[in-house]
């Protein structure tokens, strides 16, 4: 398998609360210590980024550290965005629809994917398409009764062929060894490869030390075993790598850099 290094875009997914912007954060901080460009961008509502890297991103974007531009995207000004261009028509926001939320915020994506490509190395997605979107995309990219495709869907289509390009995009799904999050990686990867979406890993995040640590942790080490092999037999077409539980949050620059040494040091 080609290195994360070779991959011009990579996709962080995963279930809620897994650590998708902190893995994405320090994989960012990793490339950059290998001498790459990076932009790194989030796509929700909640400054996520900001509280990684404990600095003020927001939409117009920060140069968080030597090699690194960060930048979020709030679903509002990318509804805004896309609205104020014309394509959708205006509607207080209480009326927008969970559609044109997603069709705005890949729009938006896109075309900051399209305006970076060229002066950054590498780009890492916050975030992953949901099946949602990809059903969206597809059928924004379909041809019309002619067999032709407007601006429009030529983009839409370029998109999703961008999403599935095995040779440059990498996507890395974040999980924790229990019951919620297992399942729903499940569920998401299955939702990925009918889509055509490569994996090219999952990163199991939060595994409890292997060091004795008394009666409690050993019972939940027991637990998280279970379903470390479950995460072993179910995502058997991929790599694993293990992500061990901080004995602190991570939050700000230096536990960041931590962060990516030991994603360096499990194989990524």
């Amino acid at each position: 398998m080609s290195s994360i290094t070779d991959k011009r875009l990579i996709l962080v997914g995963g279930h809620h609360g897994v650590g998708k912007t902190t893995l994405a954060a320090a994989l960012a901080l990793l490339l950059s210590r290998r001498g790459q460009r990076v932009l790194v961008i989030s796509a929700d509502s909640a400054n996520s980024l900001s509280d990684a890297f404990d600095w003020q991103i927001g939409e117009v974007g920060a140069a968080v550290c030597a090699g690194v531009h960060a930048l979020e995207i709030a679903p509002s000004a990318a509804v805004k965005t896309y609205i104020e261009g014309g394509i959708a028509q205006q509607k207080p926001l209480s009326e927008w629809s969970p559609e044109l939320i997603e069709i705005a915020v890949l729009e938006r994506i896109g075309r900051l994917i399209d305006d970076a490509e060229e002066y950054y190395d590498t780009i890492i997605l916050d975030w992953a398409p949901s099946d949602y979107a990809l059903r969206l995309l597809n059928r924004l990219s379909n041809q019309d009764e002619s067999g032709s495709l407007d601006e429009q869907g030529s983009f839409y289509q370029r998109s999703l062929k961008r999403f599935q390009d095995v040779e440059n995009t990498a996507l890395l799904l974040a999980i924790t060894p229990d019951k919620r999050a297992t399942w729903a990686s499940e569920r998401i990867s299955k939702t990925y490869k009918e889509n055509a979406i490569p994996l090219f890993g999952v990163v199991i995040n939060r595994v409890l030390p292997a060091e004795d640590v008394g009666d409690f942790l050993a019972q939940r080490r027991l637990v998280e075993q279970r379903y470390l092999n479950m995460i072993e037999q179910r995502f058997t077409h991929c790599t694993h790598y293990h992500l061990s539980l901080m004995e602190t949050d991570i939050h700000g620059i230096g536990p960041l850099q931590k962060t990516a040494v030991l994603l360096e040091t499990i194989g990524l």
